[in-house]
């Protein structure tokens, strides 16, 4: 299965967030993104690797 990684948008073009820290004036967020299967439209949501630390601290 070959999967295609996008990026993802809400209104107004903004990127889909998971808001990770509220306790600043600026909320700490990652980006979401999604895998999709061409074959079968599947659809998987998921944060990058790399920020998996960031949701862990």
């Amino acid at each position: 299965m070959t999967e295609k990684i996008f990026k993802t948008a809400t209104y107004g073009n903004n990127q889909l967030k998971l808001i990770i820290e509220k306790n600043s004036l600026i909320p700490k967020t990652v980006d979401v993104k999604a895998k999709v299967d061409p074959k079968t439209g599947e659809v998987k949501f998921f944060v990058d690797p790399k920020d998996l630390s960031k949701i862990t601290k």
